[in-house]
């Protein structure tokens, strides 16, 4: 097994009780042994030794001597390791042959969660059964984050959520949290990252001199997107996507229907506060979207020259990002995002709201390739998963809505709350930040429609 990424210890009652007889008993054991060759001694000395009665005694000597050193040995591993692979467990937690139980993720079937208790079951072994108490709150979240990365996620078993939404083990305090936050981020960079390539430089050009890169604005993975201006000097976003190299040829076909069924779908929406998306092509290898280029500052960049906006401000601004997202997802198919974040969100000079960057909601990066889409502090736990629905969307509003409050981007994961950084805040805002952050998407709000309705309606309270 690698080397262990999570290290746990295992604070079970009884193993703590047997190690303490174990330790109590020893002080009789080496009595025992110092007596009985006291008695063997005298015995070939006076000549009475018989051979049976002192074989036995050895015997017996080597018996508890073994038993005791085993024991102790065995009940005084505590440890659980934790790694991409699998998890090695203590032999008296989960039997195996050898001095530590070690089993491969890929053997896991099943997950059972109930009375504080984690079973987990493996194929060809016995299972193993974790008392959730034995373990600090902090080691049961590395627990749970650790096997919803590597080990199939809540998709596969559901009973994973349902022990971290008992446990109320997300949204913990900065100090137990940021710590796996990482951990889950880098593991998803690791699993889902592409590889980097290598993005277009200022003047190339490109589709055979119709653009001219002027330069690159955000890139990364297998995408980039380029401000280019064409022949009339007009100015464009160039959003560009790779398939990966070890593509097989029906993933290859497969991407590039996606990604121009997902093209000719954007290019009919016609909403002013949406940025266009006027063409797609391919060159050299490469998939482009041409979409347009508005003027402005993302929220991101606002924030950070001018500081949190207040509170009126980021109720119209979350009002009409509501409205986005709603006319998105009353299209038939609904259109979700994947990527609701300030970097996506640009605020022009008459304070007009216009959402960017489509690439983020197309099936050609988040299907065809297995790209993780949003940035992973704006992503619900679903999309995480790989299971977006509509309400992830509501998720990136409302971690959106708290960054714009407070300035800070929301814990990974966790409900937002901005009155703990805000205690100003209007309540009823904070409330619908915290509804629509919820973990389970089943108690988010029903729409974004609605959503936009309750910020209408605290958009007229006087300040």
């Amino acid at each position: 097994m690698a080397e262990a990424e999570v290290t746990l210890t295992y604070k079970s009652l009884p193993a703590r009780a047997t190690c303490l007889t174990l330790a109590v008993t020893l002080p009789f054991v080496l009595l025992f042994c110092i007596w009985s060759w006291a008695v063997i001694i005298l015995a070939i000395s006076e000549g009475t030794i018989q051979s049976g009665p002192t074989s036995v005694l050895v015997f017996a000597q080597i018996l508890s001597l073994l038993g005791l050193a085993g024991g102790a040995f065995l009940f005084s591993d505590r440890t659980i390791f934790v790694t991409r692979q699998g998890i090695a467990l203590p032999m008296w937690i989960c039997p195996a042959l050898a001095l530590r139980s070690q089993h491969a993720w890929t053997k896991l079937k099943n997950v059972r969660y109930a009375n504080n208790q984690l079973t987990l079951y493996f194929d060809n072994a016995s299972p193993a059964r974790l008392s959730l108490s034995c373990l600090t709150a902090a080691e049961v979240q590395q627990l749970l984050v650790a096997m919803d990365v590597w080990s199939g996620g809540s998709a596969q078993f559901p009973d994973i959520e349902l022990a971290k939404a008992e446990m109320h083990l997300l949204g913990t305090s900065d100090e137990k949290q940021h710590g796996y936050t990482e951990m889950w981020e880098e593991e998803l960079t690791r699993r889902f990252g592409a590889t980097n390539f290598i993005p277009l430089e200022p003047e190339q050009e490109v589709a055979h001199g119709r653009f001219v890169v002027q330069r690159q604005l955000a890139f990364g993975g297998f995408s980039a997107i380029y401000l280019v201006r064409d022949s009339s000097k007009r100015q464009f976003v160039l959003k560009e996507a790779v398939i990966p190299e070890d593509a097989d040829e029906a993933m290859f076909k497969e991407a590039v229907r996606l990604f121009e069924r997902e093209a000719r779908m954007l290019s009919q929406l016609n909403n002013p506060q949406i940025a266009r998306v006027y063409d797609h092509f391919i060159d050299n290898g490469r998939h482009y979207m041409v979409l347009e280029y508005i003027q402005g500052q993302d929220l991101r960049k606002f924030v950070r020259q001018n500081g949190a906006p207040e509170e009126q401000q980021v109720v119209n601004w979350g009002s009409q990002i509501a409205e986005i997202i709603s006319y998105l997802h009353n299209q038939s198919p609904p259109i979700i995002h994947r990527d609701i974040s300030p970097d996506n969100l640009i605020v022009d000079d008459n304070n007009v709201i216009h959402l960017i960057d489509f690439g983020a909601s197309n099936l050609f990066l988040g299907t065809a390739t297995g790209t993780m889409i949003g940035k992973q502090a704006y992503m619900s736990a679903e999309q995480l998963r790989g299971k977006a629905t509509t309400k992830s969307d509501l998720y990136g509003l409302g971690c959106t809505l708290h960054y714009l409050l407070t300035g800070h981007d929301p814990e990974a994961l966790s409900e937002s709350k901005p009155s703990k950084f805000l205690p100003t805040v209007n309540a009823r805002l904070d409330d619908l930040i915290v509804r629509c952050t919820a973990l389970e998407a089943d108690a988010r709000p029903e729409s974004a429609a609605e959503v936009a309705v309750e910020l209408n309606s605290l958009e007229k309270v006087p300040a």
